[in-house]
């Protein structure tokens, strides 16, 4: 395992979490503007919330493990095999 591949994971992981927060907070601002039909919803919307935020989070910290742990059994396959890693 090299040096710097600790301060990339780590500013990966900075970096999903800061992008999780923005979408988490752009979707929380965001808001529809009623229809012409009185003010009142139509039945036919779909309501959007933090659901689809956590999806995604969710799907990135399991992409990240699932990395992190390719990587890891790479590592010690090239090791039983006798070779180094650089």
């Amino acid at each position: 395992m090299k040096k710097n591949d600790h301060h990339t994971s780590g500013r990966f992981l900075r970096f999903v979490t800061q992008l999780i927060a923005i979408l988490v907070m752009s979707i929380s601002i965001a808001q529809a503007q009623p229809e012409d039909n009185g003010g009142d919803p139509s039945s036919s919307d779909i309501p959007l919330d933090g659901g689809i935020a956590w999806l995604l989070a969710g799907g990135a910290v399991h992409a990240f493990r699932v990395l992190r742990q390719k990587k890891s059994v790479q590592a010690t396959t090239m090791r039983m095999d006798g070779k180094q890693e650089i």
